[in-house]
């Protein structure tokens, strides 16, 4: 081989080497940048499920926020939702797609465009039957695709006023104006059954409604009843709380228990330690309750007593907001009251230091007088009776009457009480409408 050809051969064997250089360093890189490549695309994929499960994590707290207001809304119209749920039991699942449409299985999902609700409603004393009062706690659980969120809210009764608030009388049976007996309402009187006389009552007020035969004088309109009472025991939640007097403290005199010649308030009880709410509850185990000559500023509780006889000079007002006076299973009559309560005459200071008349006026002397005046509802589930006062002047009431049959046979006036509506009394409200508990919200853990 000559020397020409053997440095061809070298040059050939040169440029292969070379080439497998290429080939490789080519290769090399190749995977570099699909490695690169491949890097970029993990980044930019982890990057946009990040996004996408914040998204979800804001989407499934919006959407549990959602289910609070709309459960609570619900539950606020329909009084059987008591009796639907169970305390402490999760719903079943909702999908949420274009509405709310019910699933009964659905199941967790990494499909990022599944959404679903559900809601529990929780009490104390896992009962949500026993007590309408009672606090109730709503959670919501949201998902949205991977993501979670639950929060809850307390919900207690907002207590709107029952309608019966805006009627000056309301007899759930008759009303009865007997012996010429006047009856003046600044508010609607309204009457289940039937409108008597015996002679010729007259009736003053913006409209009567009645619903069966009106047979006195009615100045101001008439129109037909649709009374709507309590759907609680009005009795029975005064009795709950209030301070109990024995009957046994009470003096006896033919054959009735007496409570005369006293001041009975939030400050001040003769028969034992005084109720700071100025609630009192007598059981009268069947026995006729004479109140006489006293100043009243509490609501009275009767129980088991076939009549209360109000008599003599009264001036009675509910205890620290407007509030009821007198409220009884039995019968109330009130019969021969005076026009005035005079301490002199009756050898009492009605006024004293511990409980001031009106808040402001109080002494330790016996020279003053008090108008008869009664200021709050008064209530009986059996019938209320108006006879003449003493001197045949008018009888004042500021508040509400409600009875079975009403009968007036003396000159009667009741005036409505605006606080009544505006901070009724728990006994006179609606139970059934609901409200958030102020500061209550709250993000809880998911289940």
């Amino acid at each position: 081989m000559d020397g020409k050809a053997l440095q061809r051969r070298k040059s050939l064997q040169r440029a292969k080497r070379r080439s497998g250089y290429l080939y490789v360093a080519v290769l090399f890189t190749t995977l570099i940048i699909s490695a690169v490549v491949t890097a970029s695309l993990t980044v930019s994929t982890s990057n946009a499920r990040s996004s996408a499960d914040r998204s979800n994590r804001k989407s499934a707290l919006r959407l549990a926020e959602s289910e609070l207001h709309r459960v609570a809304a619900r539950l606020s119209d329909q009084s059987s939702w008591r009796t639907d749920h169970t305390s402490g039991q999760w719903t079943t699942w909702i999908a949420i797609d274009s509405g709310f449409v019910a699933a009964s299985s659905l199941s967790m999902t990494s499909d990022d465009s599944a959404a679903a609700v559900r809601y529990r409603l929780t009490e104390a004393d896992d009962d949500l039957r026993d007590d309408l009062r009672d606090q109730t706690v709503l959670t919501a659980h949201a998902r949205v695709g991977q993501s979670q969120a639950a929060v809850s809210v307390t919900l207690q009764p907002s207590y709107p006023p029952l309608p019966i608030l805006n009627y000056g009388l309301t007899a759930t049976d008759d009303l009865e104006l007997e012996d010429d007996g006047t009856l003046s309402s600044d508010g609607i009187v309204q009457v289940v059954d039937d409108c008597k006389t015996n002679t010729s009552g007259v009736l003053v007020s913006p409209q009567l409604e009645c619903s069966g035969s009106v047979q006195f004088n009615v100045r101001g309109s008439i129109a037909a009843a649709n009374v709507t009472l309590p759907s609680h025991n009005v009795v029975d939640v005064y009795a709950e709380n209030a301070t109990t007097i024995a009957i046994g403290a009470l003096s006896s005199s033919a054959g009735e228990r007496q409570m005369q010649d006293v001041v009975l308030t939030s400050q001040n009880n003769p028969f034992g330690t005084p109720d700071p709410l100025g609630v009192y509850k007598i059981d009268a185990q069947g026995s006729v309750i004479r109140i006489s000559h006293c100043r009243i500023d509490a609501t009275l509780v009767i129980q088991n007593c076939p009549r209360v006889e109000v008599a003599g000079g009264i001036t009675w007002s509910f205890p620290n907001q407007a509030d009821a006076i007198l409220v009884t299973d039995g019968l109330i009559r009130f019969d021969n009251l005076d026009s005035a309560l005079d301490e002199s005459s009756r050898g009492t200071n009605f006024n004293p230091p511990s409980s001031p008349y009106r808040l402001i006026d109080s002494n330790n002397n016996q020279s003053d007088t008090f108008p008869t005046e009664l200021r709050g509802i008064i209530y009986a589930v059996d019938d209320i009776e108006f006879e003449p006062l003493s001197d045949n002047s008018r009888l004042l009431i500021t508040g509400a009457v409600i009875g079975s049959d009403v009968r007036v046979s003396g000159d009667v006036s009741i005036t409505r009480l605006t606080e009544l509506i505006d901070t009724p009394p728990v006994a006179f409200a609606d139970w059934e409408p609901l409200q958030f508990q102020r500061g209550s919200f709250r993000r809880v853990e998911t289940p």
